[in-house]
């Protein structure tokens, strides 16, 4: 039964998702006590879904690894290595320590200068 509780949590991120882009996106002047309800109703969801070992798990900055990590982009980056994730687009999560979601990610394609060391140019 570890993971009977799979389909109803994968359907929960769902509904977590879409509270995160609301409150990312609350307009400005919006009453802050209805601001405060909406992060507490988050914070439940995230700790029922701790009970329930599902764990969102930590990207950015890290190499890019295709178990866990869906890539939906890629940009250059001076400040990144190639292959390394720029960006969260959407949380993944993991259910006992399996994926339940990968995460959605755009990753680094390298610098993107004239003159890369090696190439020549320089």
């Amino acid at each position: 039964m570890k993971f009977g509780w799979e389909p109803c949590a994968r359907e929960l991120l769902h509904v977590v998702d879409n509270l995160e882009r609301a409150l990312a996106h609350v307009p400005a002047g919006t009453d802050k006590n209805l601001i405060d309800g909406l992060n507490m109703i988050s914070g439940q969801f995230q700790s029922v879904l701790q009970k329930n070992c599902v764990c969102r798990f930590d990207t950015k900055n890290k190499p890019f690894d295709p178990n866990m990590h869906e890539a939906i982009g890629q940009i250059p980056s001076d400040q990144h290595p190639e292959g390394n994730v720029i960006k969260e687009e959407q949380s993944g999560y993991t259910m006992h320590g399996r994926l339940l979601r990968p995460a959605r990610v755009i990753i680094s394609s390298g610098n993107s200068g004239e003159n890369k060391p090696g190439d020549g140019k320089d």
